[in-house]
């Protein structure tokens, strides 16, 4: 079953969306810290995911155990609010077709979902949306949304929080594309504003948003810059 995010009432829990995503950090952090085994490894994120692998490397660094670096793409910096508590709303309770339909205009391809499958994806996109909404702040991962009435996106002026968790103990990369309109290329380049250890940004030129994913320019940038965060370990270690 998905998560609601809502009251009773239907109107937007906020404090629940806070949790859930809290929750579902925790647990990726424990699942790669797992797999890794006490070895180097890397974090990489995109869109909604790029806002995950950055709260689940606040969770690595209070354990002592951060990433070589931090890759994100497709995704503006996380103290910048994807969009207002009216839009939120919107997105809470609209209808599993308005739902489509808003993700159609943002570049998606929903037409061709098939029926049976509808809702779900419907939902989906909502748990997305509602989920990677609130942005960093105040030392928090999620802060609240501003109030700002209108339902659309604000892609073009979009607040921000301030006092988002800085990224200290590597570098970050990210990517984006300047005909992104999820998250288009001068948000994600505001991931310079929490980078503090170093900061590494490129923008493909007429990739769409869920093509920016896996485009061969995006992975050659993440893995040159891991490789490189590879080497200087490699350099400081060899001696032990």
């Amino acid at each position: 079953a998905m998560p609601a995010c809502h009251k009773g009432d239907g109107t937007l829990d906020e404090a629940d969306i806070a949790s859930q995503r809290a929750d579902l950090v925790a647990t990726l952090t424990t699942e790669i810290l797992s797999a890794a085994d006490g070895k180097p490894f890397a974090l990489y994120g995109f869109s909604f995911g790029a806002l995950l692998v950055y709260g689940i490397y606040i969770e690595c660094v209070k354990v002592q155990r951060p990433p070589l670096c931090l890759a994100v793409a497709g995704r503006g910096a996380p103290h910048c609010a994807a969009f207002s508590r009216a839009n939120a709303e919107f997105v809470c309770s609209s209808s599993t077709e308005a739902m489509l339909e808003h993700q159609g205009n943002m570049g998606f391809s929903t037409s061709n979902i098939p029926e049976h499958m509808r809702k779900r994806a419907a939902e989906l996109f909502r748990m997305g949306m509602l989920l990677g909404a609130c942005p960093a702040g105040n030392g928090l991962l999620s802060s609240k949304l501003p109030d700002r009435p209108g339902k659309e996106m604000m892609v073009d002026d979009p607040p921000h929080a301030e006092g988002a968790p800085m990224v200290e103990a590597c570098h970050v990369v990210a990517v984006g594309s300047d005909v992104d309109l999820v998250w288009p290329g001068k948000l994600v380049e505001r991931w310079k504003e929490v980078a503090a250890a170093g900061f590494v940004v490129r923008t493909l030129h007429g990739v769409e948003h869920i093509k920016v994913m896996c485009h061969p320019d995006t992975r050659a940038t993440v893995f040159a810059e891991i490789g490189k965060a590879a080497a200087e370990l490699a350099s400081t270690t060899s001696g032990e």
